[in-house]
């Protein structure tokens, strides 16, 4: 299962293990009829950077293009090469990356559908992809624990940041692009400084890392984890702030995402969606 907030704080997608998408309108709850196309599990889904299209990327190895306002299916991209473990659109909207379990980022042509580059991971099974926020790099993280990144405008290899003894489940770039955060299956984070190209801080935790975000004025970063754990940190200091669970304790946290204006966490878990104000005291409203 996979979270998308719409840029216009408007909207939020998950993509379900059944193969259908869900949409819901943000700030009511509401949720409208599943928008049905694959026949996998959706392993990935993400709005582009105007609000209007959503893509989804699955376990069929298909991705779908979607009219996010109105629902209906504009584009299906066959990679042919696997399933489809994580797509992005770039901060420009011009381009969508997914990548493929099977070593491969495909980077797509948003109004053509067509392929623009193909970049080969040899002997890595890819799990997450991200762009920074100027669009010049693309992170990929891997299952042989490291994290590759790409100069997109020479489209070349720029850096290998060798990770721990397990691997990489999810990463996220700091709003200002300064840091980049990842997570690993031996209960641990690492912030990066992407200045220095040295890391910052080690954050241990109880569970392995499934998934991060960056609150949008950086002050933040959250966590989800194995056993439905969500952990709030400083990213500056390190430092923990909060912790809390997100439903049953042995469920395990798929997503987190933050809205576009800071003050809603998405958390997706095997049993619920949760909407949660991040405030003193937080809030939970369960949307699943």
């Amino acid at each position: 299962m996979d979270l998308a907030v719409s840029p216009d704080g408007k909207a939020l997608a998950s993509g379900s293990e059944g193969g259908s998408v869900r949409l819901w309108d943000l700030q009511s709850g509401t949720n409208y009829p599943a928008l049905r196309g694959h026949e996998g599990n959706v392993n990935s889904v993400a709005f582009s950077p105007d609000s209007n299209l959503l893509a989804s990327g699955s376990s069929d190895g298909k991705i779908i293009l979607w009219n996010a306002r109105t629902g209906k299916p504009e584009r299906t991209l066959l990679p042919g090469a696997g399933r489809v473990q994580s797509v992005a659109f770039s901060p420009d909207n011009t381009d969508l990356a997914s990548a493929l379990f099977d070593e491969q980022i495909i980077i797509w042509n948003v109004n053509t559908g067509s392929r623009k580059h193909t970049l080969s991971v040899p002997g890595s099974q890819l799990c997450a992809i991200s762009y920074s926020p100027d669009g010049r790099i693309l992170a990929a993280a891997t299952m042989n624990h490291t994290i590759i990144l790409w100069d997109i405008q020479a489209m070349i290899q720029k850096n290998v940041l060798t990770g721990r003894s397990q691997w990489v489940r999810s990463l996220a770039f700091s709003p200002d692009g300064k840091n980049l955060a990842f997570g690993f299956a031996d209960n641990s984070i690492t912030l990066w400084d992407m200045d220095t190209g040295k890391e910052k801080h080690v954050l241990p935790t109880n569970n392995g890392v499934t998934s991060l975000a960056f609150s949008p004025n950086g002050q933040i970063l959250v966590s989800g984890a194995n056993e439905n754990t969500v952990i709030i940190w400083n990213p500056h200091t390190g430092e923990q702030l909060k912790s809390f669970l997100n439903g049953g304790e042995y469920s395990l946290i798929h997503a987190v995402r933050f809205s576009p204006d800071g003050r809603i966490l998405a958390v997706a878990s095997s049993e619920t969606i949760s909407l949660w104000g991040i405030q003193n005291p937080l809030q939970q409203y369960i949307i699943r």
